[in-house]
């Protein structure tokens, strides 16, 4: 499915006995928060993978360029950060502790150009883990690898999950 409108993602091992209408109407009604980034859409993203295990997105090469006709750096770091963020949220909302997720500490590496519409999977590096404040933390590696395989960029970031506020007006 595109980048517009709802994100209907199913997945057979997400669905519990007894509860499978429930489930395909809850995964079928909820809006991909992705969505609301302009910058997804503006760079052309699609969503490829989205679960707790992993969240894989694409980009295409075309209105991405930079002036060496490659794919330009901040369209790439702006691919992995989202791809980062959208995982983060499944695994706090996975684990009871839902929230807003921000980015607090990443780094980059990019290794070599990328020619061709690519894809950016990310994966948890490091536990979710919850402080006794109620904020949790998780840590994202995502790459971007063309399509023989080879690593074209890495990212490690670290996402916050603030708890929502009960009465926001506080």
């Amino acid at each position: 499915m595109g980048s517009k409108g709802l994100n209907c993602w199913f997945w057979v091992s997400d669905i519990t006995a007894g509860n499978v209408g429930d489930n395909l109407l809850y995964f079928c009604l909820m809006e991909n928060p992705l969505n609301k980034i302009a910058l997804f859409q503006g760079l052309g993203i699609t969503v490829v993978q989205d679960d707790t295990a992993s969240v894989t997105l694409a980009m295409p090469l075309e209105g991405n360029t930079n002036d060496k006709g490659t794919m330009f750096a901040g369209s790439l770091y702006s691919l992995m950060v989202l791809a980062g963020w959208k995982l983060s949220i499944n695994v706090s909302e996975a684990a009871g502790a839902p929230g807003d997720v921000v980015i607090s500490d990443a780094s980059v590496k990019y290794l070599r150009p990328v020619t061709e519409d690519c894809q950016a999977k990310a994966v948890v590096e490091k536990e979710f883990c919850v402080n006794a404040f109620g904020s949790g933390c998780c840590g994202v590696n995502v790459q971007i690898c063309n399509s023989r395989g080879k690593v074209c960029a890495d990212f490690v970031g670290e996402y916050r999950i603030v708890p929502e506020k009960k009465n926001p007006q506080i």
